[in-house]
């Protein structure tokens, strides 16, 4: 029986990694056929691992098409499965990666389709032949921090430098704020979420997950202060709870 209603997600292919760590791991609990051809397409398409992926959501991306896979070879032969060809027939043949094509392919292989089912898998395989899939790059996108207007000092409220714009001479001048590079942010993600991964049911010790981020990172000035930063954040999209001053990777169905 197929869902009256598929599930589908803007084109995943198109949003950067941070993104797609608040939107993916909700479409990883769902099977085969609740999805519609082109949210199937797309989370196969990062499923083969894309440069910029996280190392954990790409291994469960793995998992997640490795168990879709296995539904597909033993789906029978009837509407639910001419639901889903049908839905990847209406994309654009590059807009089906290689290990959907292969799983499609296999699943040609068995014996005992309905001339609709052979019709279907044979339209799609004449498709593919002459069209490569697409490849996914992901882009870079808004990462972390968003710039700060702030309020204009009223001139009463200035110092005496500062409201005739001429600097004190005795005054030193700062040195200019060091550009944040939001590529740190990014590894910190994925360095703390890889780790918790591996430690799913006890999680770690603030004090060792965060030392551990610290000694491993590329950057020699990475701060404690950088690591907490964005485990508050992960609690806040709910990847990450915190007890008893260990943090923990949050469950979800089908692991």
């Amino acid at each position: 029986m197929q869902p009256a209603h598929r599930l589908h997600a803007p084109d995943l292919r198109q949003s950067d990694a941070l993104s797609l760590g608040v939107l993916v791991p909700d479409l990883l609990r769902w099977v085969l056929v609740h999805f519609d051809g082109a949210t199937l397409a797309g989370l196969f398409a990062l499923s083969e691992g894309p440069a910029g992926l996280p190392g954990g959501l790409r291994r469960d991306l793995d998992a997640f098409a490795r168990a879709r896979e296995r539904e597909l070879f033993d789906l029978p032969d009837g509407d639910a499965l001419q639901a889903v060809l049908a839905d990847l027939a209406a994309l654009p043949s590059g807009a089906v990666p290689a290990r959907l094509r292969e799983a499609i392919r296999r699943r040609g292989r068995r014996d005992g389709d309905s001339p609709a089912t052979a019709a279907l898998l044979a339209r799609l395989g004449a498709a593919w032949e002459a069209v490569q899939p697409d490849p996914v790059v992901l882009p870079s996108g808004p990462v972390w921090g968003l710039p700060v207007s702030r309020p204009a000092v009223p001139d009463r409220l200035k110092a005496p430098d500062e409201r005739t714009g001429r600097r004190l001479t005795s005054q030193v001048p700062r040195p200019p704020a060091p550009v944040r590079d939001e590529r740190r942010d990014v590894w910190i993600r994925e360095e703390v979420l890889d780790r918790l991964d591996a430690h799913r049911e006890q999680g770690l010790k603030e004090s060792v997950l965060v030392a551990g981020a610290v000694r491993r990172s590329p950057w020699p000035d990475l701060e404690e202060s950088e690591v907490l930063a964005v485990l508050k954040v992960l609690r806040q999209e709910g990847e990450v709870r915190a007890t008893s001053g260990r943090w923990i990777r949050v469950k979800r169905l089908g692991w």
